[in-house]
């Protein structure tokens, strides 16, 4: 049979629309695989996220923080695409108002180091643990980004609790 010329059309733009469709999958993939959140992640997330541009910031445990997982690290996504941030990570949690966020984490047992997210809004900071680890070990962790759409400029995770276990 042959098609009308509207069939046509609508042919291709179906066609297009799956081009497209692959495209996005493919990428939401790739972007996956970076983050390396697999589901056996053994951390809870507390507290209320300050939004940003895109919404809610994530930080996630990529995998269980177990003694002798060299490949255990935070990913964070949902961050403002090519941005700055600073993760945080304490010995303890804490809720304090600062700079239009909340500061989840105990200031005073607390260090930090800058991250910068990929071109998807996406990060990963590689943390392994030696097999000589201290089990027991409680940490706490957050992201603030600087973002145009949160409060005074900033956006900023949920708090991040985990445990390492043997």
């Amino acid at each position: 049979p042959r098609l009308t010329q509207r069939e046509k059309g609508e042919n291709s733009q179906r066609g297009a629309d799956l081009h497209k469709l692959d495209i996005a999958r493919h990428l939401a993939v790739e972007h996956t695989a970076q983050t390396d959140v697999n589901g056996d992640e053994d951390s809870n997330r507390y507290g209320v996220p300050t939004l940003g541009c895109i919404g809610e910031p994530r930080m996630l445990a990529n995998s269980e923080p177990r003694r002798g997982n060299a490949a255990f690290g935070i990913s964070m996504d949902t961050a403002p695409a090519g941005g700055f941030g600073v993760l945080a990570l304490s010995l303890g949690s804490a809720s304090i108002p600062i700079f239009g966020i909340t500061l989840l984490l105990d200031p005073t047992v607390m260090a930090t180091i800058g991250v910068a997210s990929d071109a998807y809004g996406g990060a990963t900071f590689p943390w392994p643990i030696s097999s000589t680890e201290t089990v027991g070990l409680h940490v706490f962790g957050q992201v603030a980004w600087l973002d145009a759409c949160g409060p005074e400029g900033f956006s900023s995770t949920r708090g991040l609790e985990f445990t390492v276990v043997p």
